[in-house]
């Protein structure tokens, strides 16, 4: 598609073409943008196999593989300089420094004109020096460095010892149109056992060391012990899959827990559940939690990350410690067996998204920091 005349061309990058949280929070910002302002676009780094391509073109956002390769050190930065030109890109918005790190030689030889990067998490951060230093240079040459939570901004500047001056906050946001507490779906049952007829959890994200499955399975096994189990609905793939499908048979959970697979219609699950839970080691700041919250669920979740800043323990959710079976079994107990408190953190729960994180507030953000960015002058 050709650049819209007139409009400055925003380009969000983006690894790959799976439906993750970073994934996501791009796309959300591309579909609220103010188009009579801007030409948003989003471009894959990598060539990889997801569902975000067909997301994109369904809300008529206008996408372009990269088709980036570690591999090719000669060519690939040719490459990737052709391809940014022929789109006309005038501001390029890169999601995470390991892609800022890719496209770090290259963005101003292709006529680029500004460069903001954000960064989602700090895992793989932690654990690579080169990164690290990587982060140093992107605070010191894009024109903005955006992190998603203030527990990322803390970490940036207490450990890697970036200014606090170079690091702007701004939450995820989740579209409070498409996650809704209503739904006449009605799919979230077809995934549930015919003869059930208890309650039913959702757990949404891939099935990676990160998200701590195996904590969750232990606290299942202890209150099917009990007789106080829910019904968990796992949704998310990834190479955890088998041992988490033998962890499953080993602990003999497998009429309490049903790993689904990727879902593109969880806006239709959410409604239709009785609980969220988010059992994970590490997170950064994760949309489905927001999107949990805006369907009206009240939210289980590990006190990690930026997961705080939004869910307030014992009022729009619950907060329990990572890798801690037993507080994440109680929790669950204690907020199923009582219906009044669990229909208020419903309420709470989405009157936070509302307030705060909707994909609205968000965007307007972005749009303004957009705005502040162009008429910069030229450095």
């Amino acid at each position: 598609m050709l650049k819209q005349p007139g409009l400055p061309r925003i380009a969000h990058v983006i690894y790959s073409q799976a439906q993750g949280g970073s994934e996501m929070a791009a796309a959300n910002i591309c579909s609220r943008i103010d188009r009579q302002r801007f030409d948003p676009v989003v471009l894959f780094l990598y060539d990889t196999e997801g569902p975000m391509p067909a997301f994109l073109t369904e809300r008529g956002i206008e996408w372009h593989r990269l088709s980036h390769t570690r591999l090719s050190r000669l060519t690939g930065p040719f490459r990737l300089i052709m391809r940014l030109r022929r789109l006309g890109v005038d501001l390029l918005h890169v999601h995470h420094v390991p892609a800022f790190s890719a496209l770090e030689g290259v963005w101003r030889r292709a006529g680029v004109r500004k460069l903001i990067v954000t960064e989602h998490a700090k895992f793989s951060i932690s654990r690579s020096p080169r990164l690290q230093e990587a982060c140093r240079r992107a605070a010191g040459s894009a024109h903005e460095f955006t992190v998603v939570s203030h527990d990322l901004k803390q970490y940036f500047v207490g450990q890697l010892g970036i200014p606090a001056g170079c690091l702007k906050v701004i939450h995820n946001g989740v579209d409070t149109r498409r996650f809704v507490p209503r739904s006449d779906n009605g799919s979230l049952r077809g995934l549930v056992p015919s003869c059930w007829d208890g309650p039913v959890a959702l757990v949404v994200g891939r099935l990676t060391e990160a998200k701590d499955h195996s904590t969750l399975f232990k606290a299942v096994s202890s209150l099917k012990e009990q007789g106080k189990s829910p019904f968990f609905v796992v949704v998310g793939d990834g190479e955890r899959r088998s041992v988490l499908e033998s962890e499953i048979r080993e602990m003999g959970i497998g009429d309490r827990v049903r790993l689904a697979g990727a879902r593109t219609d969880v806006e239709g699950l959410l409604p239709d559940a009785d609980l969220f839970v988010l059992p994970s080691q590490r997170e950064g700041f994760p949309v489905a939690i927001l999107e949990a919250m805006a369907a009206g669920l009240p939210v289980i979740s590990t006190r990690v990350g930026g997961i705080p800043e939004v869910v307030e323990s014992g009022v729009n959710g619950v907060l329990v410690p990572p890798r801690d079976p037993a507080s994440l079994a109680s929790a669950i107990e204690v907020l199923l067996g009582n219906p009044d408190r669990l229909k208020e953190t419903a309420r709470r729960a989405r009157k936070t998204i509302e307030e705060r994180f909707s994909i609205e507030a968000v965007t307007a953000q972005y749009e303004r920091l957009y705005n502040d960015v162009l008429e910069q002058s030229e450095t």
